[in-house]
């Protein structure tokens, strides 16, 4: 997903909130408490791999040209035929429980104007004990909110193309239709890493 031309749907920023600004992956205890595991973090920034699987999920479902996540240069800024811009409210879990991923993400068009505001809040099953199973959780949290914008996407975004001049658009999916998340492990490059002090 570069920066040269043709780029059509820019995704991003991404803002997390201060308690998930950390390496440590981040566990809910209770409804206003967290936990720091210390010995568990992630290999890249959490803001760069929720940018990487929403861009993905949309780029999957949106026929466009192409996907830029940010930050991008200007030349690419002018290119962009809309915008996805996310705030995460929160997003944690605990091994062997749900995950709760909480949003509150925008459409903007060409010209700054927006096309869509949606409030999100997805629950992910848990998916096993472990920690590697929480992060799994995560990332599939993740994939059914980029699906869930990529919806909004082809209603706003694309359909302002349509009417703009561009070519016309079939009717968008229905939901019923996305069972299966385009990736498989969202976060299959987000490997936890472990460090132990004496």
């Amino acid at each position: 997903m570069g920066e040269t031309g043709g780029a059509r749907i820019g995704v991003g920023p991404v803002s997390i909130p201060d308690y998930l600004e950390r390496s440590q992956i981040v566990t809910g205890v209770g409804t206003d408490r967290v936990e720091f595991l210390m010995l568990h973090r992630w290999a890249e920034p959490l803001e760069n791999a929720i940018t990487r699987i929403l861009a993905e999920e949309i780029g999957a479902r949106v026929p466009i040209e192409r996907i830029v996540t940010y930050p991008w240069r200007d030349m690419v800024a002018r290119a962009m035929r809309c915008q996805v811009v996310v705030a995460v409210v929160r997003f944690d879990g605990h091994p062997g429980g749900d995950v709760t991923l909480g949003t509150r993400w925008q459409i903007l068009g060409r010209d700054g104007d927006e096309l869509a505001l949606e409030r999100s809040t997805v629950i992910q099953a848990a998916m096993g004990p472990s920690v590697e199973d929480l992060v799994a959780g995560m990332g599939r949290a993740l994939a059914t909110l980029g699906r869930e914008i990529a919806v909004e996407v082809r209603h706003g975004c694309m359909a302002e193309r349509a009417t703009s001049g561009g070519e016309p658009l079939t009717r968008p999916r229905v939901w019923s239709e996305f069972r299966e998340p385009f990736v498989t492990d969202p976060f299959r490059d987000c490997h936890v890493s472990v460090s132990r002090r004496e």
